[in-house]
């Protein structure tokens, strides 16, 4: 982000928000699509799009609200883009992150990226499954069950997404566990199945 903060000229954070811009998003999108295609999978086209300094919106706001100020001041400009479309790939993707997963998943909608994406919102509190010309399906996630990690597993790519304040939310270390747990259930039924 400090590089692009010099190559856009203009700020990674907008002033009212507690998260990086869309356009911190849409170029983090585009460094997680390179790294997929380094590592063979089905190639994905890099997002193209454009940006403009406007007025804020979203999560560019999303301090100034929480402060619930009388008069707050928005008078700020952040980056909005604006996508050209591109052909959707076939694969699947999901998301297992908390709050500053949003722009990187606001570019990849709308640079149409992935068939399908499964977001985990701190992997416990809901999970938002996002297909083309489907509206979002959000439904309850139960870390109790059994199935809790079918769909992440069924995905083509998985991004688990933490950030240095992610000691609060505990999402890795609940997804970790989670794996590990499956890992040694899986272990424990092939040992039962070889004697």
């Amino acid at each position: 982000m400090i590089e692009a903060t010099k190559r856009y000229k203009t700020s990674m954070f907008p002033r009212g928000g507690t998260h990086w811009n869309y356009l911190a998003g849409g170029i983090t999108a585009n460094a997680i699509i390179h790294v997929i295609n380094q590592l063979g999978m089905p190639n994905l086209k890099t997002l193209t799009f454009k940006y403009a300094l406007k007025n804020p919106e979203g999560t560019d706001v999303d301090l100034t609200e929480l402060l619930n100020l009388f008069n707050p001041n928005k008078n700020y400009l952040a980056p909005k883009l604006e996508f050209k479309s591109s052909t959707t790939s076939p694969t699947s993707l999901a998301i297992v992150g908390d709050s500053f997963s949003d722009q990187i998943l606001d570019a990849f909608l709308k640079g149409d990226t992935f068939s399908k994406i499964d977001f985990y919102r701190y992997f416990k509190f809901s999970k938002t499954e996002y297909k083309r010309n489907s509206n979002p399906l959000v439904e309850d996630v139960n870390i109790n069950s059994d199935h809790v990690l079918d769909s992440i597993l069924a995905a083509d790519v998985i991004i688990l997404e933490e950030n240095t304040l992610n000691t609060m939310s505990e999402h890795g270390i609940l997804f970790y566990n989670l794996m590990e747990k499956l890992v040694l259930n899986d272990l424990k039924n092939k040992k039962g199945n070889l004697i």
